[in-house]
């Protein structure tokens, strides 16, 4: 009887870390075809993510969001950003 290999396992991806991976990955371009990418638009027209906005300004310096204009928390109209 064949003895089963080991495996190596991951820690499971919290929610919240799958959506920096996935906005992260939403950014990768290849240098050698394209122009990156200015911005990444991400609606959310019923504001069900609106409560990781604070979470994702920490890892994710780039991260803006439209509103109205508050420079310490990195939120403004289109013009501002």
């Amino acid at each position: 009887m064949a003895q089963a290999q080991p495996t190596t396992t991951q820690p499971l991806e919290t929610v919240f870390e799958a959506l920096v991976a996935s906005l992260k990955g939403a950014a990768a371009y290849n240098r050698d075809d394209v122009v990156p990418p200015a911005a990444i638009l991400w609606t959310d027209e019923r504001r069900g993510w609106e409560s990781l906005v604070p979470r994702l300004r920490v890892v994710l310096p780039q991260f803006l969001t439209l509103g109205a204009y508050d420079q310490a928390n990195r939120v403004g109209p289109a013009l501002r950003l």
